[in-house]
């Protein structure tokens, strides 16, 4: 992917805060970057997230496409015992907890740490409304309109001021992901508490605001 005012290779390190300056109305997002020898900070609207993730490569010099870290696939239960903790580099929220991948006879115990803001990147940001709107709270009840007709049937209802871009409509993968968070309880309730922890939690200062990204999964 390319970014403007980005060097080439750019390796993303980590996701950071959340900030806008007050005379702007756009908000950004912090990114570690690692480019050949040298660390450094850069910044990039919120609307991007969807492309960002840890250990992503941008402005690739040799034009290919590259994704960050392995695959590895766990089948979890619960997050009761996911604890809460601060990563003392970034400051940034993560959520801690094992994963036995082996058997209680024979166990093979995976420590697992799982930024806040990669977490809600997967499940949440798939587009640049969805990231672009999560600190607006309320988003979601000023937008659309959900009617339960009967036990079998709910429908929808984009409502003439919209912000949603109606292309994405074409976009099956989009329409289920919105259904999803518009219906499910669980997950309507993740995505909102974004804008909940933001507004109890973010910074003002004379010339920015800032915040780092909190949710309950």
């Amino acid at each position: 992917m390319k970014i403007k005012n980005f060097p080439e290779d750019a390796k993303i390190t980590f996701l950071g805060e959340i900030f806008k300056f007050n005379h702007l109305d756009s908000w950004n997002i912090k990114l570690g970057i690692h480019s050949g020898s040298e660390l450094s900070v850069k910044h990039s609207r919120l609307s991007s997230l969807p492309a960002f993730a840890r250990g992503r490569c941008l402005n690739p010099s040799d034009g290919q496409c590259r994704k960050g870290g392995y695959k590895i696939s766990i089948n979890i239960q619960s997050n009761e015992d996911w604890k809460v903790k601060v990563d003392p580099k970034n400051k940034g929220y993560y959520f801690e907890f094992n994963f036995n991948r082996g058997s209680e006879q024979n166990p093979d115990i995976l420590h697992i740490r799982i930024p806040q803001i990669e977490l809600a990147r997967v499940l949440f940001f798939r587009n640049a409304y969805l990231a672009r709107n999560c600190l607006d709270q309320g988003i979601l009840a000023r937008e659309f309109f959900v009617d339960p007709i009967d036990q079998t049937t709910t429908v929808i209802h984009v409502l003439p001021h919209r912000t949603f871009p109606l292309g994405q409509f074409n976009n099956e993968g989009i329409r289920r992901l919105l259904s999803w968070i518009l219906l499910d309880e669980n997950a309507r309730q993740s995505y909102e508490s974004i804008a909940h922890y933001f507004k109890l939690e973010a910074k003002q200062f004379e010339e920015k605001t800032s915040w780092q990204f909190h949710f309950t999964p």
